[in-house]
């Protein structure tokens, strides 16, 4: 099973809820930050882009949920998103540009979000009925 990879069992009967992330390593070597565990299972990572804005990434492996919070660098709050049903995080890095993508399923949707970090922050959502 790969790094940041959890399945559980549920009320007796087992699920394989799968909630993969990228290892630590990988944030810092792509946007100079670690995550650090803020609570529980809870991991935060703060990134920052060229205009000094500010992306606060927590995400809950366990509880498969995802939360991305967006200030501006006078700290007004431009974005706060939370959703659960998280699947997939990956980091994307490309010549001039680095962000990640977190993929969801739930019962009868699945979707994307796509969030570019460096140079600019920007974010494209996207859920669809399966």
């Amino acid at each position: 099973m790969p790094a940041g990879t959890v399945r559980y069992a549920y009320d007796g009967n087992v699920m394989y809820n799968e909630f993969t992330t990228p290892e630590q390593q990988e944030f810092l070597d792509t946007f100079g930050e670690w995550p650090v565990v803020i609570e529980g299972n809870v991991h935060q990572v703060t990134l920052y882009d060229e205009k000094r804005e500010t992306l606060v990434l927590s995400f809950d492996p366990l509880g498969q949920s995802i939360r991305i919070r967006w200030t501006d660098s006078d700290g007004r709050e431009l974005l706060d998103v939370f959703r659960e049903g998280a699947t997939h995080l990956r980091i994307t890095n490309a010549p001039g540009s680095a962000g990640l993508v977190a993929q969801f399923k739930l019962e009868e949707q699945i979707g994307e979000m796509h969030i570019q970090v460096f140079p600019g922050i920007s974010i494209r959502d996207q859920m669809l009925f399966a």
